[in-house]
């Protein structure tokens, strides 16, 4: 979990050196960050989260795998793309 001092505070820089870091989005809830990063190995996302634990403010994390790529729904191809 992420606190919001780190997130939008000093310590933001920080995440900026993960390059493993995709997208990140600050929401409501029991975390106050979510993020998406992309590794290729269990090993290489447990790298991940270390340098995450490094970065003040950050007090633990919630990892999720996705086990396919994404899949294109019918209704996605149906919605404007302007």
């Amino acid at each position: 979990m992420v606190g919001s001092a780190a997130w939008m505070g000093e310590s933001a820089a920080a995440f900026t050196t993960i390059p493993e870091l995709e997208e990140a989005h600050i929401i409501a809830g029991s975390a106050s960050v979510l993020m998406k990063v992309h590794t290729q190995t269990t090993e290489q996302l447990q790298d991940v989260l270390r340098r995450l634990y490094t970065i003040d403010g950050v007090g633990g994390t919630q990892a999720t795998v996705a086990l396919s790529p994404p899949q294109k729904s019918a209704s996605a191809s149906r919605c404007p793309t302007n």
